[in-house]
């Protein structure tokens, strides 16, 4: 597994800069759901693995005591650290680590999110065990990632892609997939959607990952010539020269028993 966190660590050190700029991330209506699902208190902390460039942890914080902004690349939370400045928020801290492996306390926090990152961790089981641990009983874990539909050759078509433009790319999950793995350890849903969508544009999608040329020529061509059913389920339209896309987001929130 050290390898493909190793892999995992070399694409987000490179790209980190282009994440500050990235729509999907910065904004979209599953940061909206985040913040309303978690409905944080004054009195309440957090920790947002995976926090990339900072966006989820930085919704939060105006309504926390505290957030714990945590993220495997020293570049991500460099670039997150400039955008707390420019927010002036004081109460967003920063530690980096592993999904898989969190330096924290069991019992530590009273919300723990993640978002439109799970689809890049070696081993979902140990992140959601971690997860789970850190958060206080009763406590909520909220993940939102982007999903397949759970359609076998709709699914494959997605996780090729994905893989092709993004090496540290693992597999994304179906919505009943991730439900299935809040149950397994112990969380109890209160929330489950996939009513949003990460809309994404080829070209600006391909440059944030820094995808080889010849890799993304191929991926062009797949889109334009993708079967009717690829192209209804992820809406892609194809002008002037760009091709829009949308893939589906699934949201889970979990309380702790």
């Amino acid at each position: 597994m050290e390898s493909e966190i190793n892999r995992a660590r070399d694409q987000y050190s490179r790209q980190a800069e282009y994440y500050t700029r990235s729509a999907a991330h910065a904004t979209g209506e599953s940061l909206q759901l985040v913040v309303e699902w978690a409905q944080p208190r004054s009195n309440q902390n957090a920790l947002d693995i995976a926090t990339g460039t900072g966006f989820t942890a930085f919704a939060l914080a105006p309504h926390l005591a505290y957030i714990v902004s945590y993220d495997l690349t020293a570049e991500m939370l460099g670039q997150a650290k400039n955008l707390r400045s420019q927010r002036d928020l004081s109460n967003v801290e920063f530690v980096q680590g592993v999904a898989e492996s969190l330096p924290f306390t069991s019992d530590s926090f009273d919300i723990v999110v993640c978002r439109t990152a799970p689809h890049h961790f070696q081993s979902i089981d140990s992140f959601m065990s971690e997860s789970r641990r850190v958060t206080k009983s009763g406590g909520l874990v909220i993940v939102v990632d982007t999903s397949v539909p759970g359609v076998p050759n709709i699914d494959d078509w997605q996780n090729k892609v994905e893989l092709m433009r993004d090496p540290s790319h693992v597999k994304n999950l179906s919505n009943e997939e991730w439900q299935n793995i809040f149950k397994k350890h112990g969380l109890d849903i209160i929330n489950s959607s996939t009513a949003h969508r990460t809309h994404l544009e080829f070209w600006d999608w391909v440059e944030r990952s820094g995808t080889p040329t010849e890799t993304v020529q191929e991926l062009h061509r797949m889109f334009l010539n993708a079967p009717p059913e690829i192209n209804d389920t992820f809406q892609i339209e194809e002008g002037d020269g760009k091709i829009d896309f949308a893939w589906i987001v699934s949201a889970v929130a979990g309380r702790k028993r």
